[in-house]
């Protein structure tokens, strides 16, 4: 997303709106912060991923008890998340762009595209494997669950705009480049 997403607050915006139609059981909730942790992961670093959801679940955690199964299942749930989501994309995580160079030298051409039909279902697959070893190893001690992400105020001013299309317009290209010829 990068540092000016940030600071005009968009990152959080996005996930906690992406997060909140999930937050109605604990097992629902640790599997919205996992696939929306996965979603930005494959379209950032896997790092970077982890350390803005950290920075936007952390004020969640922290509601809980230190020690709390809450809080060990929401902060593992960043790191799988985040490390999964890397691999469906080859933009997701260092490694993958040099298995995407590595392919494309030793003559194998693969398409942004092929990448994503050939990552995705693992990606999902892994996900709801860890997903339910979450919730086994780290039951919640309640079914109440609380989600109060911070709004934005200002709207969808230019500033946002400018932002969202900077995201986006590398996505259209990446998923174009089969018939643009744009590596």
């Amino acid at each position: 997303m990068g540092r000016t997403a940030h600071l005009l607050g968009v990152d959080r915006v996005l996930a906690g709106t992406l997060i909140k139609p999930f937050a109605r059981t604990p097992a629902l909730t640790i599997l919205g912060v996992m696939l929306v942790t996965a979603l930005f992961g494959m379209w950032m670093s896997n790092t970077a991923t982890a350390a803005m959801m950290l920075a936007i679940v952390a004020p969640i955690a922290a509601q809980f008890p230190a020690g709390a199964n809450e809080r060990r299942s929401l902060l593992v749930s960043i790191a799988v998340g985040a490390n999964v989501g890397g691999m469906g994309t080859p933009i997701g995580t260092p490694p993958n762009a040099i298995a995407f160079a590595a392919l494309k030298g030793a003559g194998v051409d693969i398409t942004f595209l092929d990448w994503l039909i050939i990552g995705i279902p693992g990606v999902i697959i892994v996900l709801l494997l860890a997903w339910v070893a979450l919730c086994r190893l780290y039951p919640w001690s309640s079914d109440d669950v609380r989600l109060d992400f911070p709004k934005r105020s200002g709207g969808m001013d230019w500033k946002v705009w400018t932002v969202v299309v900077t995201i986006t317009d590398p996505v259209v290209l990446w998923f174009s480049s089969a018939w643009t010829d744009l590596p």
